[in-house]
C-alpha cells in the first residue's frame, strides 16, 4: 500500500529479494567492496526481483544503485507520514 498497487506489481513481482542495509566504511568505500558485496547478493539462482529503498540525500549510493542497473520504482516511499520520501529501486533478477 506504501507504493500503490501498479509499482508494486512493476518493481516487485511475485518472487521478491528484499536488500535492507548495504554499508561500506567511508574509509573503504571507492574500492569495489560496494560492487562486491551486491554480486554476491544478486548472484543466480535469484529468480524474480530485488527491491531496496535509498534516502533522497544519498547521491552516492542513487548513483551506485542507477550503475548497477537498480531503477526507480518511486522517489515518494513513505512508510510514514511526514517522513522524506525514499526511493524504492527495483531490479530484474
Amino acid at each position: 500500500t506504501a507504493v500503490g498497487g501498479a509499482a508494486a506489481h512493476l518493481g516487485l513481482g511475485p518472487s521478491c529479494l528484499e536488500i535492507v542495509h548495504v554499508a561500506v566504511v567511508p574509509g573503504e568505500q571507492r574500492r569495489g567492496i560496494g560492487r562486491q558485496l551486491m554480486t554476491a547478493l544478486l548472484a543466480p539462482p535469484r529468480p524474480g526481483t530485488g527491491v531496496l529503498s535509498c534516502h533522497p540525500d544519498a547521491a552516492a549510493a542513487q548513483n551506485f544503485y542507477l550503475a548497477q542497473g537498480w531503477q526507480v520504482i518511486t522517489a515518494g516511499f513513505r512508510l510514514q507520514p511526514g517522513q522524506p520520501g525514499y526511493w524504492l529501486m527495483g531490479i530484474d533478477l
